[in-house]
């Protein structure tokens, strides 16, 4: 009896102390996945000068360039980072402390573009709805993990809100515009950006600034996505489209950036992240029917067509990164999260941004703890 009760004993110890060193194997790896890819990703991109950081999307010797974007995307990276040990509150306050200097008296939001060339620095005079709300989600989640600066953080979180809010927003469709130069009185100022529609963030802001237009944006914008996913049978959505009424439409080839304007491209590929992990009934069907479009493509390529018809034959992490995310977060797409997994095994590329920055953000939100408003 005592022999049979140490031989379990023994049993039991040792399959602790292998789960004990497969997990300390995998947290090993992730984190070496994520130092390796937030190193070379700073080293690349990240301008650091007097106290202040941006992240250069600039493919040209001669120059740099900063999009709010980029700023917005450069915040929340370097706040994941610094919650994991890889950066500090002084890289994040750098990233702060130049968003301060881009911000345009007149409107109190962040001009879209800023360009260095010799030294001599050129604005643009428009901002973009997207990088301005990427920057307040920043300022919010890094007012809570340090306390200190809570305060000053929100603040200025607020104040970008409450500029959005004055400059971009439709009062009659209650929509977000893409930005200050979508006037009352011109066209666009029915027109969404896809992208900007990030339901789980609009919740964030209504509890920080108590404003509740922030539900109504979100009600209103995934009501305008369901209108759209609901009329076609993949659920894939365009970058752009126009709103009329209760109703919403794609735009046209070549109307805004691209010929690609009325497709599944470089502005929609980061729904499946907007929308991932929101509880809202609305969010959970647009994002599903997206999800099992995907699921059937063998090899997922650069841009659809709303009928499904590919763009490209080349993948690409800026595609399978937010859809990699969004598997990540229900079970029922486990085969569609191995088969994108594979960027995480590529470094970070030179003079791309964009797809390099958003395979981070990824690495970093799908390895680690993230807040979310729905559950798996």
């Amino acid at each position: 009896m005592k022999k049979q009760i140490f031989r379990w004993i023994c049993m039991i110890s040792i399959a602790t102390i292998y789960i004990i060193v497969l997990l300390f194997v995998r947290l090993s790896s992730t984190r070496n996945l994520q130092v390796r890819l937030y190193d070379q990703w700073k080293k690349i991109y990240v301008v650091s000068k007097n106290g202040r950081s941006f992240v250069n999307v600039s493919n040209r010797s001669n120059e740099k360039k900063s999009l709010s974007e980029s700023q917005g995307y450069g915040m929340l990276v370097t706040f994941l980072a610094a919650e994991k040990g890889y950066a500090s509150k002084k890289d994040f306050d750098e990233f702060f402390k130049y968003y301060e200097t881009q911000i345009d008296k007149k409107t109190g939001l962040v001009s879209w573009e800023q360009i260095e060339i010799a030294n001599k620095i050129k604005k643009s005079s428009n901002d973009s709805t997207e990088g301005d709300l990427l920057i307040a989600d920043a300022l919010i989640q890094a007012s809570e993990k340090w306390p200190n600066s809570k305060n000053n953080y929100r603040k200025a979180a607020k104040k970008i809100l409450n500029a959005v809010l004055r400059n971009n927003y439709n009062r009659k469709l209650h929509i977000l515009t893409i930005g200050n130069w979508a006037e009352v009185s011109s066209h666009y100022n029915s027109l969404i950006q896809t992208s900007d529609v990030m339901p789980i963030q609009f919740s964030k802001f209504y509890k920080v600034t108590g404003d509740s237009r922030w539900n109504l944006i979100k009600k209103t914008m995934l009501k305008k996505l369901l209108y759209i996913s609901n009329n076609n049978k993949t659920g894939l959505l365009p970058d752009f489209a126009w709103v009329s009424g209760s109703k919403a439409k794609p735009v046209r080839a070549s109307q805004i950036v691209s010929k690609y304007d009325g497709s599944y491209y470089y502005y929609a590929s980061k729904i499946p992240m907007n929308l991932a992990g929101c509880s809202d009934a609305r969010s959970k069907k647009i994002l599903h029917k997206l999800m099992m479009f995907f699921s059937k493509e063998n090899n997922i390529t650069a841009g659809y067509k709303l009928n499904g018809k590919r763009l490209n034959n080349y993948q690409s992490a800026t595609f399978s990164a937010p859809l990699f995310y969004a598997a990540s977060k229900y079970s029922r797409y486990l085969s569609l999260y191995n088969q994108e997994k594979y960027f995480l095994m590529q470094n970070i590329q030179k003079n791309n941004y964009y797809g390099s920055t958003l395979s981070l953000l990824v690495a970093l939100k799908v390895f680690g703890n993230s807040n979310t408003e729905g559950k798996r």
